[in-house]
């Protein structure tokens, strides 16, 4: 988001300057956006999978046998 100015900008001028132009780009950058969103999701799902498996807490070199019940969360 920190872009997005310049990309409207540049999305602007290009609609002056050649329209299918503009609609390549701005396609590609929402493209881009959504596959690394994606990306983001998947990997905060393999991140949580492989911590909270079967109940116990993955925390890396060591795995605690923790019940899920008593580290906070609720049923």
């Amino acid at each position: 988001m920190r872009e997005q100015k310049a990309i409207d900008a540049a999305a602007l001028e290009l609609s002056h300057r050649d329209p299918e132009a503009m609609v390549e780009f701005l396609t590609r950058y929402c493209t881009n956006n959504a596959n690394a969103v994606r990306d983001a999701w998947w990997a905060l799902l393999d991140t949580l999978l492989w911590k909270y498996n079967a109940g116990f807490v993955n925390g890396g070199s060591k795995i605690d046998a923790q019940d899920i019940r008593q580290s906070g969360f609720r049923e």
